[in-house]
């Protein structure tokens, strides 16, 4: 207990250097366990700091430690940016604080996600809809947010890289037999000169979203919170990141499956909330969903995921099908489509194979 204490008073002080200490001596000291993705929880409970005693009643306790070890600028950039959302509470985000190793946060013991709570029962349009309520939240306050970056003396934050992120894809489904030599379709790629209006990159899929297994199903959206938001040392097109929270798996929860909800009614949402904003379901809009899918099946096929591999196909597939734009992917449909008639299974060949293709990790 006594070396968890420690890590709450270097997070009191604002002591970087002193938190890294205080983890390490933590961690030797088997106060803090390590999960399967490197993060690190305590193994009691511990008291709450002063400046995070009033989540106490949502049910976070401390502490949640992620690795996040990224050049100083960046580190200082998000630092600015995790004292600006504590200043924000429709933002809805538990505190955050950084050292030079480890982003802590507070965790929910009983947390489900959102992407989750569609296996409870919850209806799909709600998930959106509260996905899409909180990027207007977050693009409301863009401005201030990179304002307050700026007044610190940092740079302003970078455009996430779009076209690399879909150019890997790409090398990935080449190698792995996915997509033929001819049929990496640069001009189909994200193209920065047409990108839609950007704000810094909350990434608001409905994984990055928890509540308490209790509000799993009836969703009270005061009692839903945001987390992994430090992308947000990037700015990303507004619209990609309404197609993130639309287009995101899973789509749909088991129930609305036997509803035959469409990838058309999916469309249709985003169209509506992209009109809201001034915005339209344009031909730069269409080719961000394009990395989307393609970016998202690739990552799929890279972790052996079937269930979201054969969701990202199907939606493949369909806007393939809808849009002119992309008539000259017709062979890979066909073939996606008679995927999708087989059962979409992984053999070894392609196990062997997506194991060995690393595809950078991010939205």
């Amino acid at each position: 207990m006594l070396a968890l204490q420690s890590i709450a008073e270097a997070l009191e002080a604002g002591d970087a250097e002193a938190l890294d200490r205080a983890i390490a001596q933590a961690k030797a000291a088997g106060a803090l366990v390590a999960a399967s993705d490197g993060s690190l929880r305590p193994t009691s409970l511990l008291e709450h700091t002063p400046s995070a005693a009033r989540w106490r009643a949502a049910g976070f306790v401390p502490f949640h430690l992620k690795p996040w070890a990224h050049p100083a600028v960046q580190r200082e950039t998000l630092g600015v940016l995790l004292s600006e959302l504590a200043l924000r509470p429709d933002l809805q985000s538990p505190p955050h604080w950084l050292s030079a190793q480890w982003l802590v946060g507070l965790y929910l013991p009983d947390a489900v996600n959102l992407a989750e709570c569609l296996e409870t029962g919850a209806p799909q349009e709600r998930i959106l809809a509260h996905c899409l309520a909180s990027l207007e939240r977050f693009t409301r306050h863009d401005g201030a947010l990179q304002r307050a970056i700026h007044a610190r003396g940092l740079p302003a934050a970078q455009a996430f890289p779009l076209l690399s992120r879909y150019e890997a894809a790409c090398r990935v489904l080449l190698e792995q037999d996915e997509l033929a030599a001819d049929e990496t379709w640069e001009h189909l790629g994200p193209r920065p000169r047409d990108h839609t209006p950007s704000a810094l990159f909350c990434d608001p899929k409905p994984a990055n979203f928890i509540t308490g297994r209790s509000n799993s199903v009836q969703l009270n959206d005061k009692q839903i919170f945001r987390i992994d938001l430090d992308l947000m040392t990037h700015t990303a097109p507004i619209a990609l990141q309404a197609i993130i929270a639309v287009f995101s798996f899973p789509s749909e929860s088991p129930a609305e499956q036997g509803q035959q909800k469409t990838f058309t009614s999916r469309l249709d949402r985003l169209a509506r909330w992209l009109g809201a904003q001034g915005l339209s379901l344009s031909e730069p809009v269409l080719r961000l969903l394009w990395y989307h899918l393609l970016r998202n099946y690739a990552s799929a096929c890279v972790a052996r995921d079937a269930p979201k591999r054969a969701a990202m196909a199907s939606m493949l597939e369909q806007l393939i099908g809808l849009e002119r734009l992309f008539d000259a992917a017709t062979p890979f449909r066909d073939r996606l489509r008679a995927r999708l008639d087989g059962g979409l299974t992984m053999d070894d060949r392609h196990d062997r194979r997506y194991a060995a293709a690393p595809l950078q990790a991010g939205s």
